[in-house]
């Protein structure tokens, strides 16, 4: 039997205005992710939080964080770059994540984006459009990837559009990903999208699944997850099962007012019950990371370098 890795995205930057379940702090972090691994789920995503909601994104809040997740569960753990993921070089973007782990507190996965950074006051398209971004970009990426690999951690690929992932399908074919290369499919609700404003996000719906897995190579090997930013994904789970992928859902990224506004570990629950209803079940963090080919090496301390001391 299949299992489906769930990933459970457990804070982003979503504010309790709807729902009052949503963890910030690490120790509340830490309850909800042992929670949620209890539940079913694999992989714990969040972001650095105060108590009173602030994005945090410095090093003591992340260590702090993951020391309690350890602590409490065998939870593999995906962390946000924050406000690093604007910085333009790489190795400041994801300083912390090195410091990390030099103290043996590195998380198991860590995102590099495909595409310009949807922070950036410029349009993708101009950006793109400068002399020699798009080489920048790939060489950008590539050495990203070795960066978290020399750190032991797994790159988790983060796709947002059409435009990224024809990005991902040249380094893809060209090899350079890596065996195995996990990749993040993330699409945007259609009430977020008209909030945000930013025409290349790819729109959740089963025709925007389709046209991200109709562009991925079928003679090269990788792992895929969905998410939904801003909605909700139930809908398409069916979808993704079938097309063989795996889940990426919390409180995150939607407040889950069809539920009854529950824990990150109730909707947990409800996805197994939806997983298993189609003749799957769930992989335990052990399993994922068998599954995700992901680096041995992450929870290993490793000694400072020149280019990252």
């Amino acid at each position: 039997m299949r299992k489906v890795i769930i990933e459970v995205r457990a804070n982003e930057r979503a504010l309790r205005t709807v729902n009052r379940h949503i963890p910030w702090t690490p120790a509340e972090i830490a309850d909800d992710g042992k929670a949620c691994i209890e539940a079913g789920a694999a992989i714990i995503h969040f972001h650095g939080r105060s108590a009173d909601g602030a994005s945090v994104e410095d090093f003591a809040t992340y260590r702090e964080s993951i020391a309690a997740l350890r602590a409490t569960s065998p939870a593999l753990i995906h962390t946000s770059l924050g406000d690093q993921a604007v910085q333009p070089l790489v190795e400041r973007r994801y300083a912390v994540i090195l410091q990390l782990a030099r103290e043996g507190l590195a998380p198991d996965l860590a995102p590099i984006g495909m595409a310009p950074s949807l922070f950036s006051a410029s349009p993708e398209t101009e950006i793109l459009s400068r002399p020699g971004a798009k080489d920048a970009l790939r060489a950008e990426i590539l050495r990203s990837a070795v960066l978290l690999k020399n750190a032991g951690v797994t790159p988790y690929f983060d796709i947002w559009n059409m435009r990224a992932m024809r990005r991902a399908v040249a380094l893809l074919d060209d090899n350079l990903l890596g065996p195995d290369p996990v990749l993040m499919l993330s699409m945007v609700d259609d009430a977020a999208l008209n909030e945000t404003n930013i025409a290349y996000l790819q729109r959740a719906s089963r025709e925007g699944l389709n046209d991200y897995l109709q562009a991925l190579p079928r003679d090269r090997s990788f792992r895929w997850t969905t998410l939904c930013s801003g909605g909700n994904l139930l809908p398409l789970i069916p979808r993704i099962v079938e097309l063989g992928g795996n889940i990426s859902i919390g409180l995150g990224d939607y407040p889950y007012p069809e539920l009854g506004l529950p824990t990150n570990a109730e909707l947990v629950r409800h996805v197994v019950r939806l997983l298993r209803s189609q003749g799957v079940d769930v992989a335990s963090p052990e399993e994922a990371r068998e599954t995700l080919n992901l680096c041995e090496t992450g929870r290993a301390a490793i000694a400072p370098s020149p280019a990252t001391a």
